[in-house]
């Protein structure tokens, strides 16, 4: 349980953090929070680098969730900056996150026989020079009242009024139905870092599971360098798109349990990371469509709160059944993610 906190209580201080970050860049502007959130991150890694006991490490990772919502400010400066191509813009933003996650485990196994602070301080450094690179952004500057309104003109529709209150913010956000549908999909969708689990079925160790994911982010890399997103977004109804994609990866996730082999749940797994490489940032840019015009950030920081609660319930199930059930949280979250897809296609708009 202790170790699931380590890792979930990072996404539970994000859940509450994210709608109030994006609030605050939507008053002050994206960039400097951005900056606040790279040098805020880099700090808490430095921290976290010195920690020796594990209660320690789960108060760090907590704090570190406060500042772990610049994924969403880069989600509303490319959106507000590249209205018209923004599925293509979220797709390369997609890329950038998995050739990191792709060069880390390298990285890692590069550090093996140096001291296990090693990592954490290596990547405090590349946040602060993440945060001095940002300092030279051309876009973000201004608040959304004075800066480039929101648009929704990647699907062609009108945006809601504007409003100013954070309370206001919070309010238009969550009255959106299709919203308060995906919290509760959220809430009951554990489809996050189940690679261990699988990994522990067929009683594999950490390679095996690094394997897993090097092979997900592998084979999603070249899906989202590609334009593949960006046609399918103009050639089908991107509701349809979007349900399409959720209940494949739905079924697919109820097919995991079922592999015979390690191999074969890899061969289900790339499928699966294909499908989610193009409908993603569709599905991202949908969402971001239904923002107000000058509430975008608190609308996007509301949606990545909806991601850390799907990862904080994946993580503690995942910690709880490691070892024993581990086909009911597949079960769970593949029933969870054709639900999403309905709820998209029926709330949508």
């Amino acid at each position: 349980m202790r170790y699931g906190l380590v890792l979930g209580g990072y996404s539970l201080t994000k859940i509450v953090s994210s709608p109030l970050v994006g609030h605050a860049s939507d008053v002050y502007g994206r960039k400097p929070l951005l900056v606040v959130m790279l040098v805020g991150s880099g700090v808490c890694l430095a921290v976290t680098a010195q920690t020796t006991s594990v209660e320690g490490l789960i108060a760090a990772r907590m704090v570190t969730g406060v500042f772990a919502s610049n994924g969403a400010l880069l989600t509303a400066i490319l959106y507000e900056a590249y209205p018209s191509s923004a599925v293509r813009m979220l797709s390369l933003l997609e890329t950038c996150w998995k050739v990191a996650y792709f060069a880390a485990p390298a990285i890692l196994y590069a550090l093996a026989d140096w001291p296990p602070s090693t990592p954490l301080v290596l990547a405090a450094a590349l946040f602060f020079i993440a945060a001095l690179l940002a300092t030279g952004l051309r876009v973000g500057d201004q608040p959304a009242s004075k800066g480039k309104a929101a648009v929704s003109a990647p699907f062609d529709q009108e945006a809601p009024p504007a409003t100013r209150a954070f309370g206001d913010a919070m309010r238009t956000s969550l009255a959106h139905p299709l919203v308060l549908a995906l919290i509760v999909a959220g809430i009951v969708s554990p489809t996050k870092d189940m690679a261990p689990l699988m990994a522990s079925k067929f009683g594999s160790g950490p390679a095996e599971v690094s394997a897993t994911s090097t092979v997900k982010y592998l084979v999603s890399l070249g899906v989202t360098i590609s334009p593949m997103a960006a046609n399918v977004a103009k050639t089908y109804p991107v509701r349809q798109v979007i349900l399409g994609g959720l209940v494949v990866q739905g079924i697919l996730f109820c097919i995991y349990p079922l592999a015979p082999t390690l191999w074969a749940f890899y061969a289900l797994h790339a499928v699966a990371a294909v499908v989610a490489a193009v409908s993603d940032p569709i599905e991202i840019a949908y969402v971001s469509s239904l923002a107000t015009k000058d509430t975008l950030g608190a609308f996007i920081g509301v949606t990545h709160s909806i991601k850390g609660i799907t990862r904080f319930s994946s993580t503690l199930l995942g910690a709880m059944l490691s070892g024993s059930a581990v086909e009911a949280p597949f079960y769970i979250g593949g029933a969870g993610l054709a639900a999403k897809g309905m709820l998209v296609a029926a709330l949508g708009r």
